[in-house]
């Protein structure tokens, strides 16, 4: 009887923190996709790589400066009912981003003016994918120098922002090992530089699908490091066995296989928007299959950056290009640099990826 009610008290807990990861999800569906109301973000200009901030003491003026983590650089979105948002300083959650002529200020919150709402939108084709434009009407705001104005030129890098998380989040790499097979090798890389960032990082053996489709849906930084096929993931067991996919869309799972097959095209629109890189490594993960392609799917349920390979890999070359990429991210380099340290093994023409490289992962 005591091992039949521990097992119904695990299966309760589990039920509610599945219940509470989906109503999070549902919460952020009405979101722009990657972003989150309520949200705090580093708003760090595409055009000269530097961050947001209001300038203290006064808090009136903002400029672009070198990065830091004080509350004066953070910045908070509320979205209001019509899908735009107000941009409030942490610093002082009443002074939110204000037009002013041709210039954008902070000045106290006023629910009446239509200078304080912003429209939000990604851009999600081109080197730009992943990042965000912020209007007014037809007016984007961009960087001046170090300034920040309007401007009917929302084409340039200077109006493309990243919006990366103020929290680090859950960092989770999977891997596999059964025997003559063994992809641990960077385990130790992942887990070193996620916790120096301040990531809860947790690196697993032959863990389930059903895990990773969850892992995903909660992570800031997803590693899958396994076998794989067009445009899927194929979770192995200790003695080789599949025991799960995860796949591109529903039309991609095989009905015989159902109850082991999961879809990333099946999660609500801003499902990922907790996700700041992805990254599936394995054969032939970033190949599209039957249309459908597992990288794009993944981004358009909000994941920031996603990438996936384009042919056969082998495990020395996938070992090596995880190291590099991983000793990049620990030394605060944007995802575009950790991808050019890194493809000296697997070059990106072997690559498929979509998202912003521009931003910081920790």
């Amino acid at each position: 009887m005591k091992i039949r009610a521990k097992k119904f008290l695990c299966f309760l807990v589990s039920l509610l923190l599945l219940f509470t990861l989906i109503s999070n999800v549902q919460a952020d569906s009405q979101d722009v996709r990657g972003l989150s109301n309520g949200t705090s973000y580093y708003l760090r200009n595409n055009g000269n790589s530097k961050y947001l901030r209001g300038v203290t003491p006064a808090m009136v003026n903002l400029s672009l400066s070198s990065f830091s983590s004080a509350n004066n650089y953070r910045w908070i979105l509320e979205r209001t009912n019509n899908g735009l948002y107000v941009i409030k300083s942490k610093q002082n959650s009443n002074l939110v981003l204000t037009v002013s002529g041709s210039n954008v200020i902070l000045s106290s919150r006023n629910n009446n003016n239509t200078n304080q709402a912003f429209t939000i939108t990604r851009i999600t084709t081109g080197v730009r994918a992943g990042t965000y434009q912020i209007k007014i009407g037809t007016n984007y705001v961009v960087r001046s120098s170090n300034s920040i104005v309007l401007s009917q030129l929302g084409s340039h890098y200077n109006a493309c922002w990243s919006f990366e998380t103020c929290y680090q989040g859950l960092a989770d790499m999977f891997y596999f090992v059964y025997p003559g097979f063994s992809t641990s090798g960077p385990a130790n890389t992942f887990s070193t530089s996620m916790t120096s960032l301040g990531f809860s990082t947790s690196a697993t053996q032959n863990k389930s699908a059903y895990s990773g489709y969850i892992n995903l849906q909660a992570d800031s930084v997803f590693l899958y490091y396994g076998h794989g096929d067009c445009s899927q993931l194929v979770f192995t067991n200790s003695t080789g066995g599949y025991t799960g996919w995860i796949k591109a869309t529903s039309a991609d799972i095989n009905p015989y296989n159902s109850g082991n097959e999961y879809a990333v095209g099946s999660l609500s629109n801003n499902s990922l928007c907790k996700a700041k890189c992805v990254l599936y490594v394995g054969c032939c993960t970033g190949c599209s299959s039957n249309g459908h392609n597992l990288v794009q799917e993944t981004f358009n349920k909000g994941a920031h950056f996603v990438l996936g390979t384009k042919r056969v890999i082998n495990i020395k070359e996938a070992n090596a290009w995880i190291n590099s990429f991983f000793s990049g991210v620990k030394g605060g380099a944007t995802i575009q640099y950790c991808l050019r340290y890194a493809c000296t093994n697997i070059s990106m023409n072997d690559l498929y990826c979509i998202g912003d490289v521009f931003q910081k992962i920790g």
